[in-house]
């Protein structure tokens, strides 16, 4: 297929996508299916719903990913099959390649959500003020999520974490959960930001969103090699594009008697850059061309 063509066809494809809601490649950033949290134990308010929302779009402000919205979001769910728990059984994670349009897909639980509060009042101090107690609210929130790789079929994270903000005085106005389920306010928007809740909800999304940094990245095998340059098994499907970087690798395998794999490594020999890109395929070139040989790969880290 020439270049102009190439160009043509793939044209043809995104304007398909557009009038079709199909989710398209772009630039090669991973696809990551967000599914609802898990509401914590006794609730039956959708908190899980709400949380993930904000999470995807956490998610989505960072630039670096696409987020895939599916009808069959909970069609994928029950074919990974969820645990009791809420999150995901290993044993049934699909081969490589066993869902299109996602790269990664992430489960979470609400484990915490609500307030605690104590007397911080001393027996003096309060005969001083008659008996008026001098009270410290801590809202705390706390989150734990799943990451699987669905081109690989493996757990790639599993974190949690927590999130506390907190307020003190002598006279505490109606709780911040009440005025979200009774109130109305909705969870994401502005005054559910500015609420003690809403302020602990960020303090643990914003952990769990500096671990997830390095997780996303893409992974491309080498093919073959030509003096040409070396081939890698991802092209316009997958999101990469002419002048796209990445980082080269070698890796060497022991395998035993049997011919099963016991001991991998790998080690970056250089950089690595795109030339010529087709469907499937992509044409790369680097100076550490003669440190590699077929299986090696190419990480694509998110943009």
């Amino acid at each position: 297929m020439t270049a102009p063509l190439r160009r043509f066809v793939l044209a043809i494809l995104c304007a398909a996508g557009l009038f079709l809601g199909v989710d398209l490649p772009s630039e090669g950033r991973p696809r990551v299916a967000v599914l609802p949290f898990k509401n914590p134990p006794g609730f039956d308010f959708p908190i899980g719903e709400g949380l993930a929302q904000i999470f995807r779009k956490r998610l989505m402000d960072t630039g670096k990913i696409q987020i895939v919205v599916r009808e069959d979001l909970n069609e994928m769910r029950d074919e990974l099959k969820l645990a009791e728990d809420g999150f995901f059984d290993a044993s049934t994670f699909p081969a490589k390649g066993g869902f299109q349009g996602a790269d990664y897909i992430i489960v979470g639980r609400v484990l915490d959500f609500g307030h605690y509060s104590r007397d911080t009042s001393i027996g003096a101090l309060n005969k001083m003020f008659e008996g008026l107690s001098y009270t410290k609210t801590t809202a705390y929130v706390r989150i734990g999520i799943e990451v699987v790789d669905l081109t690989t079929g493996r757990l790639t994270m599993a974190d949690e974490a927590e999130g506390k903000h907190q307020k003190s005085g002598a006279i505490l106005l109606a709780g911040d959960l009440k005025r979200i389920f009774i109130g109305g306010i909705k969870i994401g928007s502005s005054e559910f930001e500015n609420s003690m809740i809403g302020r602990a909800t960020k303090t643990a999304m914003d952990r769990l969103m500096s671990r997830l940094a390095g997780v996303f990245s893409k992974e491309a095998k080498v093919l073959a090699i030509s003096p040409d340059g070396f081939v890698i098994d991802m092209g316009l499907t997958s999101g990469v594009k002419n002048g796209q970087k990445g980082r080269l690798f070698a890796t060497r395998e022991i395998k035993n008697a049997a011919g099963k794999t016991v001991w991998k490594s790998r080690k970056q020999v250089g950089d690595a850059e795109i030339v010529d890109v087709q469907t499937e395929e992509s044409l790369m070139k680097s100076s550490a061309i003669g440190e590699i040989r077929e299986g090696d790969i190419v990480i694509f880290d998110a943009p």
